[in-house]
């Protein structure tokens, strides 16, 4: 089911939130932390939350727009969902999780994760 903006913002901001926490717990924990520390810590925080925002965004996609069973590459025949799937996929801002539907060919039993 697609999600709401006002849902999609409420979970972003909640990592956020939980995000900047674990920066402050690091800051108080750290007597006298170097420049090169805290921007260190802060581009870690960075990272994970450009990471998070583009994985719920890309999770997004799918229930906005369901895709279509696609073809199969081998026989051109429609090919038949088979549930999701969970991948790791290297972006430019690191790696994420994604879940998105799975398909499979039963003529040339042949599988399917479509790109995103």
């Amino acid at each position: 089911m697609k999600k709401t903006r006002e849902e999609l913002r409420e979970e972003l901001r909640q990592k956020s939130e939980s995000l900047i926490e674990s920066i402050l717990d690091w800051y108080e924990a750290n007597e006298n932390p170097t420049m090169s520390q805290i921007e260190a810590q802060v581009l870690s925080i960075r990272e994970k939350v450009g990471q998070e925002t583009a994985q719920q965004l890309i999770q997004a996609q799918e229930a906005v727009r369901p895709p279509t069973a696609p073809l199969c590459p081998r026989c051109q025949q429609a090919m038949r969902a088979k549930g999701n799937k969970t991948k790791r996929i290297d972006g430019f801002i690191g790696t994420m999780v994604i879940q998105r539907a799975y398909y499979y060919c039963p003529t040339c039993q042949e599988g399917l994760f479509p790109p995103g």
